[in-house]
């Protein structure tokens, strides 16, 4: 038995039936066409979907878009204040009786024009059933959310014993029966029965022994996937045999046979023209970027015509008017409405005021005083996006949605560090000790020297690296530096749409650098050791989902299965492991390693584990001499030797001695001079 020195992380506990787990819903930037939204408010769903949560004061979102407060719309809505006062705030508290309420507006409870009604009910302020990646709330009401967001990564969910389960994934992962979750399939797979095995690969790849593989250059896959032939057929984008083109890429038709298959052009503003007319029309609403839809007067015909937008460096128009521009111009006027260059050099978007940046382009990363964009400096090397952390832009997703972004490079996927978002070139989590920070993994060392999280901050939850307070202005929630406006949403200091408190109850103030509270009316997030963690936010890859499976009033009632560290139901604290093991049980106080942490090995024939350090830079071994992965992900040298880790002067650590870390910060007694000693001394053995 091993002695518990470790300082004990507080966490009353408490019993609360009623307790839901939900997924907690993260508005994020919006859209170029969307406008009127307030910055960072649209939400995403159902893979596809994207609404407003919150528009600028003089509208309200209506069915996923913001409506001036004065349009019939509104009204027809029913959005008002709770009172019946007409919304001020740029957000509905209640709706009509045709209507239901979602995350901030009004939504048509008609299927067939609702985003968030699958189908009717006739109960009001709720839907029969909602759309993918939402569930029915069962306490919907006029002035109650209908619809409950599902795991980001579920098509659709249902609720057992009070949390929310997977039953049906998105293309790209696998259920998990035992878990009820969905976890990402091998990269460029559609459709997997594990991590190592896919079944069906997403189009333009090859189904290999398990894995997807592109077709060489010169070559393209056919219509299953299962071939790759040589084409030199120009805007080809499938072939059925050698030389034989059996489908044109957008703008594009097939014309003629086998091998004398060529592309032809459709009109001009056509994505995909019509057959029954010898593609001279345009099929319903497969215009191009700039041009509007017009239907033939023929309504039993379904092609149409494509018309150019009047208005310059317009995206989306009507034959009226323009709904949206082109990135990097701005949507200005207030009748005739034109596309103005956003004054900021490589804004992507600035609507309504050209002055005022709201994204940058792809590839280009925001540069901020405060709140504002003042710039966009450029990502690196095939980088599509990247953030600004106050001492310089690290990547966070990639150009090639088959790489990743690992310490601020764009590099081709490794499992043992990165788990793939399927849908996108970024991290949807991290392992091997790596630190998981909007999309990407970021070594200890990057975190440090980025000024994201200090190495004196840093620890170890299983194989995740999180932080236990950050710079000031950020928070760690679920681990990872957090801008504090982007948690604590409350307009007032008392503790409404807030989550990181302070002790005595009031939110954290703008300068924070941790949480010493959580609060959560969905009783979704926890506190832990300086942060606040959530029990379903992407579960399954979420740190707090592996630590607690229940909270109540911001605090962990019920540890998840195999969590790392002990849960004492009676006094409420979760107990850190002593350094080196990376799990642990207690009885009467005494600590038992269970597992040792990455970096280390069991030097004892069975358990208790007696976890000693592996070799230098080695974070997966089997005793003192056999390493089997490096700090980086790798494998060893031919001589079983990994590369160093980044130098000591750069404030960096990695390896066996991340492992320690865990207990380098929080342990009272012992672990942190061994946890050192590796990082900056034992490179050199």
């Amino acid at each position: 038995m091993l002695v518990a020195v470790g300082l004990l992380i507080s966490v009353a506990v408490a019993v609360h039936v009623e307790a839901k787990s939900r997924a907690t819903p993260t508005p994020g930037a919006c859209e170029s066409s969307v406008t009127n939204c307030g910055t960072d408010k649209c939400l995403t769903f159902g893979r596809t979907t994207q609404v407003c949560t919150a528009c600028a004061n003089t509208h309200a979102p209506i069915n996923g878009t913001c409506v001036a407060v004065a349009d019939a719309a509104v009204t027809t809505a029913g959005c008002a204040k709770s009172d019946d006062a007409t919304p001020d705030a740029g957000v509905c508290e209640k709706c009509g009786d045709a209507f239901v309420l979602f995350q901030g507006g009004c939504y048509p409870k008609d299927p067939a024009t609702s985003l968030i009604c699958a189908t009717t009910s006739t109960d009001a302020g709720k839907c029969g059933t909602c759309k993918d990646g939402l569930i029915p709330n069962t306490a919907a009401s006029a002035t109650t959310d209908a619809c409950d967001l599902c795991d980001s990564t579920c098509k659709t969910c249902s609720e057992k014993e009070s949390e929310t389960k997977c039953e049906t994934c998105y293309e790209g992962y696998y259920f998990d029966s035992n878990t009820k979750t969905c976890t990402a399939c091998p990269t460029n797979c559609a459709a997997c029965t594990d991590a190592n095995t896919c079944q069906t690969c997403k189009a333009g790849y090859l189904l290999g022994t398990g894995t997807c593989d592109a077709c060489a250059s010169g070559y393209l896959p056919d219509a299953n996937n299962a071939n790759c032939f040589s084409c030199s057929v120009e805007n080809c984008v499938q072939a059925s045999a050698a030389n034989t083109c059996s489908k044109c890429g957008p703008a594009f038709f097939l014309s003629g046979s086998g091998t004398s298959a060529t592309c032809g052009t459709c009109p001009t503003g056509c994505d995909q023209c019509d057959t029954d007319t010898n593609h001279q029309n345009c099929d319903t609403d497969k215009c191009s970027e700039g041009f509007f839809y017009t239907a033939n007067s023929d309504t039993t015909k379904n092609y149409g015509t494509c018309t150019k937008c009047t208005v310059e460096n317009c995206k989306t128009c009507s034959s009226t008017a323009c709904t949206a521009c082109k990135e990097g111009f701005g949507l200005v006027g207030d009748t005739a409405k034109t596309c103005t260059a956003c004054s900021i050099k490589n804004c992507g978007i600035c609507n309504d005021d050209v002055t005022k940046c709201t994204g940058c382009k792809a590839g280009f990363g925001p540069v901020k005083n405060g709140s504002a964009i003042t710039a966009c400096n450029q990502c690196s090397t095939g980088c599509e996006s990247c953030l600004n952390l106050g001492l310089g832009l690290v990547c966070d997703v990639c150009s090639n949605s088959s790489q990743v972004p690992v310490d601020d490079e764009c590099v081709d996927v490794n499992a043992k560090v990165c788990t793939k978002d399927p849908s996108s070139g970024s991290c949807a989590s991290c392992l091997n000790g790596y630190m998981f920070y909007n999309g990407a993994c970021l070594s200890p060392y990057k975190a440090s020297s980025m000024g994201i999280c200090s190495k004196d901050n840093q620890f170890l939850v299983g194989e995740a690296l999180v932080c236990k307070e950050c710079k000031a202005g950020f928070v760690p929630i679920d681990g990872t530096c957090t801008p504090i406006g982007d948690i604590n949403k409350g307009t007032t200091r008392v503790a409404g749409d807030n989550v990181c408190m302070k002790a005595d109850g009031t939110p954290v103030e703008k300068t924070a650098t941790k949480c010493e509270a959580c609060k959560d009316t969905n009783n979704n997030y926890f506190f832990f050791n300086g942060g606040c963690y959530p029990i379903t936010l992407s579960s399954g890859t979420s740190v707090g989902s592996k630590l607690c499976s229940a909270a109540t009033d911001g605090k962990c009632t019920a540890a998840a299965t195999n969590a790392p560290f002990p849960l004492d139901t009676n006094t409420g604290t979760f107990t850190l492991c002593p350094a080196g093991c990376g799990q642990c049980t207690s009885n009467n106080n005494a600590l038992t390693c269970t597992n040792c942490s990455i970096g280390y090995y069991n030097s004892a024939s069975g358990s208790p584990f007696n976890c000693t350090a592996c070799p230098s830079g080695c974070t997966v071994c089997t005793d003192a001499t056999t390493c089997t992965t490096c700090w980086n992900g790798s494998g060893p040298d031919a001589n079983g030797k990994c590369p160093d880790p980044p130098s000591s002067s750069s404030s960096g650590l990695s390896g066996g001695a991340i492992a320690g870390i865990v207990i380098a910060v929080l342990l009272v007694l012992g672990g942190l001079g061994g946890f050192l000693g590796w990082w900056f001394g034992c490179r050199g053995k």
